[in-house]
């Protein structure tokens, strides 16, 4: 049955389905993390908060061959990655 928009609704007119509100449940998503490539002969250095988690943006290149003098200390900077 065609309805006429310019026409008033009455009793006799039927109404439309109403849709029914869903329910929406809030869910944790990890956000995803951008492939970050390595330049040969380089690791990818992250500095790590005092209970060992990554700080958020610490990230850096530092050479591959030299980085344990400096960043050796695993409590402080962890290699995040290498090149494969």
């Amino acid at each position: 049955m065609e309805t006429n928009p310019n026409e008033t609704p009455n009793e006799n007119t039927p109404l439309p389905d109403i849709l029914q509100p869903i329910q929406v449940i809030t869910a944790e998503v990890p956000q995803a993390q951008p492939e970050i490539e390595v330049p040969p002969g380089y690791v990818l250095l992250v500095a790590l908060n005092e209970d060992g988690t990554d700080i958020p943006n610490s990230e850096f290149f530092y050479p591959e061959k030299s980085y344990k003098r400096f960043y050796s200390n695993e409590q402080k900077y962890r290699v995040k990655k290498k090149l494969n």
